[in-house]
């Protein structure tokens, strides 16, 4: 790859990251607001919702939705990493510019 082939950013390193922090406060906003959310549907089905069949396929999308979200919540814990490790890589870049 030659040199002017490169795409230099725009943004520090430290811009990058403080994007991707941002980012990340984001997602686990959206986490709790879903779950909430889906506690919330929940219950009102179980309280007022009287034809069975229908309640079960609420309930049945609740659980679905609540799975996927437990999954991106416990894949959270490699955001720090990956953040720490997109910083390096954005610092070794640059120094190499």
């Amino acid at each position: 790859m030659l040199k002017k082939d490169l795409v230099i950013p725009t943004a520090s390193p430290d811009e990058v990251y403080s994007q991707l922090e941002n980012q990340c406060h984001d997602i686990a906003r959206l986490i709790d607001s879903i779950g909430n959310s889906l506690f919330v549907i929940d219950i009102l089905a179980e309280t007022h919702i009287k034809d069975r069949k229908t309640l079960e396929k609420i309930l049945t999308q609740v659980d679905s939705i609540s799975t996927t979200v437990e999954d991106i919540e416990n894949k959270w814990g490699t955001s720090k990493v990956f953040k720490d490790k997109m910083l390096e890589y954005l610092r070794e870049s640059e120094s190499k510019i």
